[in-house]
């Protein structure tokens, strides 16, 4: 599994929002959806050699066409990530901002001691519903120092590989 990431605010800087006003607007949500997905096209363009990159929705999940590879993309705050990988996969990211711990331990029936114990605990149960089934493999690592990521994946994996596609291209 290899997980390529772009820093949006440094995107922008570079390249404007011009790509993407014609179908985001203004709003934050849709430039980092429009971003994602221009991510996970070029990715699989310059990395992967896939010339077709036509995503399609399969059962609320996105995916190509083709299906010559599988892809999960996330976005939180000042990032968009995905993973590519030959074998279905789930990624989350997530801001850890300050949260009630006591409620969402209320809620899930779970104790969390930090905020690092609740965030693994999120971004692990989002990249299992990315997965779309029973994962045999969750990898979970902090992320530029204020971030939680976690990988979901079908077969067992080795520790994901995190890259700046913005070095890359």
């Amino acid at each position: 599994m290899e997980i390529f990431y772009i820093n949006i605010k440094e995107f922008i800087n570079k390249y404007g929002t011009g790509l993407f006003a014609h179908k985001a607007g203004c709003d934050k949500y849709k430039i980092e959806h429009s971003i994602g997905r221009f991510l996970v096209k070029s990715t699989a363009e310059k990395i992967y050699g896939i010339n077709d990159t036509e995503i399609v929705l399969n059962n609320k999940k996105p995916e190509f066409k083709d299906k010559k590879i599988e892809f999960s993309i996330t976005h939180s705050k000042d990032y968009v990530m995905a993973a590519f990988d030959q074998n279905p996969c789930g990624l989350d990211l997530e801001f850890m901002a300050d949260k009630d711990l006591n409620k969402f331990a209320a809620r899930y029936g779970k104790k969390f001691d930090t905020k690092e114990d609740f965030y693994k605990f999120w971004t692990q149960k989002e990249a299992v519903i990315k997965l779309q089934s029973t994962p045999k493999y969750i990898f979970t690592q902090v992320f530029k120092d204020c971030y939680t990521l976690s990988a979901a994946s079908s077969c067992e994996f080795l520790k994901p590989v995190c890259r700046d596609f913005l070095e890359i291209i």
